[in-house]
């Protein structure tokens, strides 16, 4: 339960601040070439609650038909996400003492799978530290944007 906590301040908490982003591919692929996808799985199954999900299959679903790509039974690419949460204790010095302060740093991955190879062919990463106790209302808006900040690179440029 501790872990399904932690996951749902995690993505509750992709607000509208900067998140480090970073994005991986292979040079070698013609992205031009893909014009369909499908969601894996296991986005379906995410440990997070079943709207949560729901946003986050949305937004998917929005950036990739804003790329113009098309949902499809038999598609070219998978699109797969992973959520993590990592509790962590930086120290820093303010006259002669040592403070600790808790902070909670999350990250979502968003894995592009060549469904013919079954290879990785571009993975998004978006990171930041996470703030406590984001209204609900939020949540929604908050997940679009880390979706959209961690595709805006997405097709690659080659």
């Amino acid at each position: 339960m501790k872990k399904l906590f932690i996951l749902l301040i995690l993505f509750s908490a992709f607000s509208c601040k900067v998140i480090e982003v970073s994005s991986v591919y292979d040079e070698k692929k013609d992205f031009s070439k893909y014009k369909t996808y499908a969601l894996d799985q296991e986005v379906f199954e995410l440990y997070v609650a079943e709207q949560y999900r729901d946003y986050f299959r949305a937004a998917i679903d929005d950036k990739m038909a804003d790329e113009g790509l098309t949902k499809s039974s038999d598609p070219d690419m998978l699109v797969n996400v992973l959520l993590a949460g990592e509790k962590f204790s930086p120290v820093t010095e303010a006259a002669n003492s040592f403070y600790y302060h808790g902070f909670t740093q999350g990250t979502l991955v968003l894995s592009f799978i060549d469904e013919e190879s079954r290879k990785i062919i571009w993975q998004g990463t978006g990171t930041k530290s996470i703030v406590k106790d984001l209204p609900e209302s939020k949540v929604e808006a908050n997940i679009n944007n880390a979706i959209k900040q961690i595709l805006k690179d997405y097709p690659p440029k080659n």
